[in-house]
C-alpha cells in the first residue's frame, strides 16, 4: 500500500506504508504454483479492500482505514475460499453495493454474492463461457463490469471462446445468461462508458478497440462501426472532465 505526497506538493509516491504476503497454491498445477494477487477493489463505501488471489484460490477482505498508521487492517481480514482451480480474478460491485460478482479466470465462472452485515453470502455461480475448450487448463474468463443503472452484468472470454457474456441482474440478486456476442481475439479487457451508452472492447491479439452500442433494455450489444487499430490493447479507462 503506497500513499500520495501532499495535494501541494509534488504529487510522488511515498514508500510503502503496508507490504502485505499472501501465500498457497492450488489444484491448478501449471499456473497456481504460488500465491498470485490479480486486482483489488474496495467497496462502494470504501470500507473494505477486497483482494483477488489467482493462486491461491481466495478473496481476501481487508478493512480499511485511510487514516490509519496502516490503513489495511490485516488482523481482521475475512477470507473466502472458492473451489479449487477457479482463480479469482476480477471483482464487481453493483452501484447499490449490496452485491458483488467475483469472475474466475481459469474456470470461467462468476460466484454472485450477496454484501450485508459487511460480510459476503455466496448466492449463486454461473458459467462465464459457453465454450468448454481451454487453453493450457485456462478457459480465459477475463473482465467483468456492471452498467451503470445496475441492470447487467458483462463478462469477457478469451481463448476459443472470444466474447462478451451478457447476464441480467434480478432482484435478488443473481444472474440470468442472455447473450454472448462474439468480439475480435483476444478481450482482454472493456469497459462501459459513464452514461451506460457504449462498451468499449480491447481485444489484445487483433490489436484492435471497438466500440459496441448498449440496448438499454435489454443489455444487448451491436458494433457501431467504430474501431481503433492500436498494439496490444489490453485495458480501457473512461477519463472524467474537469
Amino acid at each position: 500500500y503506497f500513499s500520495f505526497d501532499k495535494p501541494d506538493s509534488s504529487g510522488e509516491l511515498l514508500p510503502a506504508t503496508q507490504i502485505i504476503t499472501h501465500t498457497g497454491t492450488s489444484a491448478n498445477k501449471k499456473i497456481q504454483t504460488q500465491s498470485h494477487v490479480h486486482s483489488t477493489f474496495f467497496s462502494p463505501d470504501e470500507k473494505y479492500l477486497f483482494v483477488c488471489d489467482l493462486g491461491n484460490d481466495t478473496l481476501y477482505q481487508y478493512p480499511f482505514d485511510a487514516t490509519a498508521a496502516k490503513p489495511v487492517d490485516e488482523l481482521h481480514v475475512r477470507t473466502y475460499k472458492v473451489p479449487s482451480g477457479f482463480g479469482p480474478r476480477h471483482l464487481a460491485f453493483t452501484p447499490d453495493g449490496k452485491y458483488a460478482y467475483l469472475l474466475n479466470e481459469l474456470d470461467a465462472k462468476i460466484i454472485a454474492y450477496k454484501l450485508d452485515n459487511d460480510s459476503l453470502t455466496s448466492l449463486q455461480t454461473i458459467v462465464s463461457t459457453n465454450v468448454e475448450d481451454t487453453v493450457d487448463g485456462d478457459k480465459g474468463a477475463a473482465a467483468i463490469r456492471i452498467s451503470p443503472d445496475g441492470k447487467f452484468l458483462y463478462a469477457s472470454n478469451r481463448g476459443n471462446a472470444n466474447d462478451i457474456a451478457i447476464f441480467k441482474i434480478d432482484a435478488d440478486g443473481t444472474l440470468t445468461d442472455v447473450a454472448h456476442i462474439k468480439t475480435d481475439k483476444h478481450p482482454r479487457d472493456f469497459n462501459i462508458s459513464p452514461n451506460g451508452k457504449y462498451l468499449v472492447v480491447t481485444s489484445r491479439d487483433n490489436n484492435s478497440i471497438k466500440v459496441y452500442t448498449i440496448d438499454q433494455q435489454t443489455g444487448l450489444l451491436t458494433y457501431n462501426g467504430q474501431s481503433v487499430n492500436i498494439p496490444k490493447p489490453v485495458s480501457v479507462i473512461f477519463a472524467t472532465k474537469n
